[in-house]
Parts: structure tokens; sequence; C-alpha cells
């Protein structure tokens, strides 16, 4: 499967605290996740959802934290399709305020500190 996202949060521990970060390409365009899923009707149980296929975080990333979800560019995202993937990312990280990741929270809030 593949998710398609705008941006992603990941939490940095500082002191005792967690620290949430604002992730997202630099150009605005979509992220391509590379997923697994499954439904219903594949399994014939109630086990149905999705989870992101992640790969060890590279340049800033690896600051925040350990992994991020595969991003793959249109084409590998294709291939992805047909069970082969080549990992691409242009990522840009901000720190943001804790509430921006909860549901609620509104569109036009300025999610940088």
């Amino acid at each position: 499967a593949i998710c398609f996202a705008d941006r992603w949060f990941e939490w940095k521990k500082e002191g005792d605290k967690k620290q949430p970060y604002f992730i997202h390409r630099k150009d605005g365009k979509p992220i391509f996740m590379a997923a697994i899923g499954s439904t219903p009707f594949e399994r014939g149980d109630e086990a149905e959802g999705f989870l992101i296929v992640t790969s060890a975080a590279d340049k800033g990333l690896v600051d925040i934290h350990d992994r991020r979800p595969l991003a793959l560019t249109p084409e590998t995202a294709r291939v992805w399709m047909r069970q082969f993937l080549e990992p691409h990312s242009k990522s840009i990280t901000y720190r943001v305020i804790p509430a921006l990741t909860r549901p609620m929270m509104r569109k036009d809030t300025n999610p940088c500190q």
C-alpha cells in the first residue's frame, strides 16, 4: 500500500518531556509513504488497518528519531506497489508545539515555535 501525506510528526525526548517535530517536504509536494495493510476482506476477520514502513533516519532527522517513514518518489511508489522499493527523502523538520498533534488542532494555527 501507499499512504499519502503532506507531513508527519516525530517526538524527541528532551529532559523529562517529549517534544514533537513537524516534518514535511521542502517543495510542499505530497509524501508517498510505503505501507503494509490488510482489510477484513483479505483476512476474513476484523483485523484491518495498515502500518507505515520505516527505515533508518538520515541527515538531520537522526537527531530527532532513529527511524523515519520510507518515503518514495512517484516512480518508486509505482514500483513499490509491484513489491520492489527504493527509498527517497526530501524532508525538512520543524520543532512544533505539542498541541499541534492533537486531532482537534485548528488548521490556521501556526505550528512552529
